[in-house]
């Protein structure tokens, strides 16, 4: 990274230099253009004279020199009639030919060896923009890279964040749902269980009423045969009271028949015996009958049967 930071600086450092390059480079092709323009002047214009310069060229091309910028002529002048003189027209000079050729070829030699040294420079300059374009393409790329790791590590913790929120709402859903099966399945158990707590005092009311009923029942199967055996009794009293009446009317009448037939019989004895021994012969044994008491116990023991029955004992 240092030195990839370093690459980069030096490379900005050249591409700052490159305005002064650039203008040298101007300048010198402007300088190689002027004397070049000059030199073909000087050699198809036979006029030229030693100062190696030519006339059609502007004074300000020739940098710094003793030429001075030529007289303007007027514009009204007539030109001066040609006059012919004695004097014989000088021959060209040939050393300032070979002057002008040598500094040609020198300003020439200066020009390949300028274009070259530009050519070389714009070389070394494209080549470091290369590098420099190359090293901003790799810190791009790196930025984007990193750029790009770091949205899939927000991507990935934001995905993971969703799935974690997920399943915790899926467990606190679950958790609900159970919560409400239990409370569900709690409030089922309570109505079942009061159902069977209603069903159970029912059931219990009504053994409670059928035992209130039974024993109504028995309570009036005893009091009826309470009344029965007490009925019976009296009955049975009032039919001992009849018969020890009738028994008492019949020994008393037997008495009476007695007493009547001993007066007979002293009155007349043998037909008073013959009498007497009919009426024995003739008389029905008395019936037994039972006494109250075992009339009562009697009714008892059938009474004891009937609530036996009753209540489903054996």
């Amino acid at each position: 990274m240092h030195r990839r930071a370093h690459f980069v600086n030096r490379n900005a450092d050249c591409v700052h230099t490159q305005p002064f390059y650039i203008s040298l480079s101007v300048a010198s092709l402007i300088y190689i253009h002027v004397y070049s323009t000059g030199y073909a002047h000087q050699h198809h214009n036979p006029d030229i004279g030693m100062s190696g310069r030519s006339p059609m060229i502007p004074y300000y091309y020739h940098g710094f020199s003793s030429y001075s910028k030529p007289p303007t002529p007027a514009p009204d002048t007539p030109s001066p009639p040609d006059i012919p003189t004695s004097i014989p027209t000088p021959k060209p000079n040939t050393n300032a030919k070979a002057n002008a050729r040598a500094k040609a070829e020198a300003e020439a030699k200066a020009k390949a060896e300028a274009k070259a040294s530009a050519d070389a420079k714009a070389k070394a300059d494209a080549k470091a923009k290369a590098e420099a374009i190359k090293a901003r393409k790799e810190a791009r790329a790196k930025v984007e890279a990193d750029t790009r790791s770091k949205v899939e590590a927000q991507a990935k913790a934001k995905a993971q964040a969703q799935t974690r929120a997920k399943a915790e709402a899926q467990a606190k859903a679950n958790a609900k749902a159970q919560a409400k099966a239990r409370a569900k399945a709690q409030a089922l158990a309570e109505i079942e269980s009061k159902a069977k707590a209603k069903a159970a005092a029912k059931a219990e009311t009504r053994a409670n009423a059928e035992a209130k009923a039974k024993e109504r029942v028995l309570a009036k199967a005893k009091s009826k045969a309470e009344a029965k055996a007490k009925a019976e009794e009296r009955t049975a009293a009032a039919k001992v009271r009849a018969e020890a009446r009738a028994n008492a009317r019949a020994n008393a009448r037997a008495q009476c028949s007695a007493e009547k037939a001993a007066r007979n019989e002293r009155s007349k004895p043998k037909e008073v015996e013959h009498h007497a021994e009919h009426l024995t012969m003739t008389s029905p044994p008395p019936t037994p009958t039972k006494t109250p008491l075992q009339r009562v116990s009697t009714c008892l023991a059938k009474l004891a049967e009937l609530l036996k029955r009753a209540s489903g004992i054996p």
